[in-house]
């Protein structure tokens, strides 16, 4: 009965007003107290109650303490295996990251209208965003890739995140190249780093704490794991000229794997025009136009003539453009400003593509 019952009172096991009836009608079902004399003492019901739940735990409810959590999580791990990837809660770190084991299939399949044998989901790269209303007191950050069959992006790696520093967002994007490379490791042994660059090449928003989280990510997947030390002694063996990087230079990598969303300087550019304190209504066309023409700087001297014609024009700006001028933001966005070995010039078409579904994430 309390196996069948498990939310039932000591006090309902002894009247029966908790269980169903034996004979369909309604009222109360049958008492304990049938099966044996000593089932009339209700400290004797609890005593017996409380052994039947400890032998039990998939039976743990609210009625079972303040450890519910930790029981219902220990079950959820193994009613689900593979699904949580991490989870840590720490003074810095407080981050539960879910992958199905279905999408990791995903990520060593290949096609042959796929450049190079890329797996066919990251054709089109990766974005990376938060919803911060998801939660009342922290952030689903989600990790996606655009599925064709959907026509639509959809994530790959979930995170609830009680964190938003640096710390936790390593912690984000070192499991989603761990199980990335994982797969891709498995499905082909001489797969290059280039390849896994062009994978994991991901659009963020241009938070601080996202970029550097990032790439100290990167850094510590290819100097800790065994899955970047495989990818390095690979392009060893094929060019033994080939120098192993410092963590400065993964650094450097892994900014270059970075792309700024555009969706999320449009809607800056938009709140800034629609201030009139800062841009006269009759002269918004031409901030637009100026706008245009920064983002369209083939190289540094231009942009910075731009920057320097839109401060004389609207003085107001002055702070909103440092802001996006900063090296760390700049680089993320502007074409111009970027290195000429960027791994995303093997990748085209897709910022346009980023830049029309972000916003419906």
């Amino acid at each position: 009965m309390i196996l069948n019952n498990p939310k039932a009172h000591p006090h309902e096991l002894c009247t029966g007003s908790a269980l169903p009836s034996t004979s369909g009608l309604p009222g109360p079902g049958q008492s304990v107290a049938l099966i044996a004399p000593q089932f009339n003492n209700l400290g004797h019901i609890g005593y017996r109650r409380r052994q039947v739940i400890a032998q039990n735990p998939h039976l743990i409810s609210s009625y079972t303490g303040t450890d519910r959590f930790i029981s219902d999580y220990a079950q959820f791990r193994q009613q689900c295996p593979g699904f949580v990837q991490h989870f840590q809660l720490d003074d810095d770190v407080q981050i539960l990251s879910v992958q199905p084991p279905f999408i990791q299939c995903l990520f060593s399949q290949s096609e042959e209208t796929t450049s190079e044998s890329l797996p066919s989901i990251f054709r089109y790269g990766m974005i990376s965003d938060g919803a911060h209303k998801f939660f009342s007191g922290a952030t689903l950050n989600h990790t996606c890739v655009y599925f064709d069959v959907l026509h639509r992006w959809q994530p790959i790696l979930a995170s609830w995140m009680g964190r938003q520093n640096a710390e936790t967002y390593t912690i984000h994007f070192l499991t989603l190249f761990s199980t990335i490379a994982s797969q891709i490791c498995s499905a082909d042994p001489d797969i290059q780093l280039s390849s896994f660059h062009e994978i994991i090449s991901t659009v963020v928003d241009f938070s601080d704490a996202q970029r550097s989280g990032f790439e100290g990510a990167y850094v510590r997947f290819m100097t800790d794991t065994d899955y970047g030390h495989r990818f390095q002694m690979r392009e060893w063996a094929l060019d033994p000229q080939y120098q192993f990087p410092s963590h400065e230079e993964h650094h450097s990598v892994a900014r270059g794997l970075l792309r700024g969303c555009r969706q999320h300087w449009r809607e800056s550019v938009t709140r800034i025009s629609n201030n009139h304190h800062i841009i006269p209504p009759d002269r918004k066309s031409e901030f637009h136009n100026l706008i245009n023409q920064l983002y369209s700087s083939f190289c540094v001297e231009e942009f910075e003539e731009t920057m320097e014609l839109i401060e004389n024009a609207f003085p107001n700006t002055a702070d909103w453009l440092r802001w996006w001028a900063r090296t760390e933001h700049s680089h993320l966005l502007f074409p111009g400003l970027r290195e000429p070995s960027d791994a995303w010039g093997e990748l085209p078409g897709i910022l346009k593509i980023c830049d029309l579904t972000n916003q419906n994430i």
